[in-house]
């Protein structure tokens, strides 16, 4: 979008001054024409090349000014857009803020050993997924939405993983080291 608005931004400046020098081109054309009329001596032919050029030049620029018209809507709409985008961002951005905390909400009424689980469960998806990443018979969809799928859960694990920490910080000593006993029996 920023590139698409910095395209019609210098379009628009170009059109500017290409309508600036043809305005300044009809300016002297009149004057020179203008002359040529105040001289009895000159040729009707000169004047009437003269007028034939004016009016040309008056004709290119009615249809500078339209497409000038027409890049300034242009480019007005592509910064509409980008606003539009913005603030699309920040609400996405809020949405995800409310998911964060009430999710947080409510894994800090889970027990920890749900969360671990849930953990568990979260990667043991990643892996099967990875598996239809990394076969080769697969079709390019399904391998796109594993690593789709793949991406979401990994922000979510990430999320999870944080909550799971705080836990781990919070418990008591004892409790710690029944965890860490658990970890050391399950190889």
């Amino acid at each position: 979008m920023r590139r698409e608005q910095a395209c019609a931004f210098e379009a628009k400046e170009a059109k500017e001054k290409e309508e600036l020098s043809l305005k300044r081109r009809l300016k002297a054309e009149q004057e020179k024409l203008q002359q040529l009329k105040d001289d009895p001596d000159n040729d009707k032919k000169e004047l009437e090349r003269k007028d034939v050029l004016i009016k040309n030049l008056k004709k290119d620029l009615k249809t500078i000014q339209k497409e000038n018209a027409q890049l300034q809507k242009n480019y007005e709409d592509s910064q509409k857009k980008t606003q539009k985008i913005g603030e699309l961002d920040t609400s996405i951005l809020q949405e995800e803020q409310a998911r964060d905390s009430l999710e947080k909400r409510l894994n800090s009424t889970r027990s920890f050993d749900v969360l671990k689980e849930k953990e568990s469960n979260l990667l043991r998806q990643n892996e099967k997924d990875q598996a239809i990443i990394n076969d080769d018979d697969a079709a390019e969809m399904d391998k796109e939405a594993a690593k789709e799928k793949i991406a979401a859960r990994n922000e979510e694990l990430a999320r999870l993983q944080t909550q799971i920490a705080e836990r781990e910080e919070a418990m008591p000593l004892r409790e710690r080291i029944k965890e860490i006993f658990k970890k050391m029996a399950l190889p």
